[in-house]
């Protein structure tokens, strides 16, 4: 988690995820972790050692996409964080992905998470940007390697004709670097944002390449408005 006065803040539970109850089609509960609820009814996550309950609306579809018996989905809504004495509200993006037979201790899958891309914003006060570009050939025909959502007033728009260069990056500890500013645009130009991510929290590296997250900020444009960006960004290397 990230507070914007202190930095990242260590949870508990992190890691390797347990599943006691053996569940596959929902998120199970962990020492750690209770889960109640679905995302398409409302779902609520609670961690009494964390301090931590939120609370989720029902969390709208944005798109879908299907190859053979894959799914993949994205949908987003409202929620409400109480973290400790605070009670913070916003905006919760929701990811699924569904792949049969999928299994990575029995198989290898070169390249799964090639230059993966995400960002996962808030724009304005009530809308959401979801985006991401990846070179995996794994994920291609599924995932789509330049795909996302815009929602505002009611609105989901889908990012059609999707492009995005990499303005700038750093040097990471190994042969490769972390992208930290964007931009994009989609419909050919009539709707863009600019992107810059701090607070660069890396989590996982190796000599190629590494995992890694970090605040983002920036502005939208479309149509005849302009909004402020802010959430998080996901980078896989």
């Amino acid at each position: 988690m990230h507070d914007e006065h202190r930095g990242w803040i260590n949870v508990s539970g992190n890691g390797a995820y347990e599943n006691r109850e053996h569940k596959l089609e929902s998120i199970p509960n962990s020492s750690t972790f209770r889960f109640s609820g679905s995302p398409e009814t409302g779902l609520t996550i609670s961690s009494s050692e964390n301090k931590i309950t939120l609370e989720l609306a029902s969390l709208a579809e944005r798109f879908t996409r299907t190859h053979k018996d894959a799914i993949y989905r994205m949908g987003s809504g409202t929620g409400i964080l109480e973290w400790g004495s605070r009670r913070l509200k916003g905006r919760v993006i929701y990811e699924y992905l569904y792949i049969p037979g999928f299994n990575r201790l029995t198989r290898s899958y070169p390249g799964l998470w090639k230059e993966f891309h995400g960002i996962y914003a808030q724009a304005g006060n009530s809308g959401d940007l979801y985006w991401h570009t990846h070179q995996s050939p794994v994920l291609k025909a599924l995932t789509g390697n330049s795909e996302g959502f815009f929602f505002h007033n009611g609105e989901t728009v889908r990012l059609k004709d999707l492009e995005v260069s990499v303005k700038k990056g750093v040097q990471a500890k190994g042969s490769y670097r972390w992208p930290i500013h964007w931009s994009g645009q989609w419909q050919r130009g009539r709707s863009s944002f600019r992107i810059k991510l701090s607070d660069l929290k890396v989590i996982s590296r190796w000599i190629v390449g590494g995992f890694s997250m970090g605040i983002v900020k920036g502005e939208i444009k479309h149509g005849t408005y302009t909004l402020t960006l802010y959430g998080l960004g996901e980078l896989l290397i």
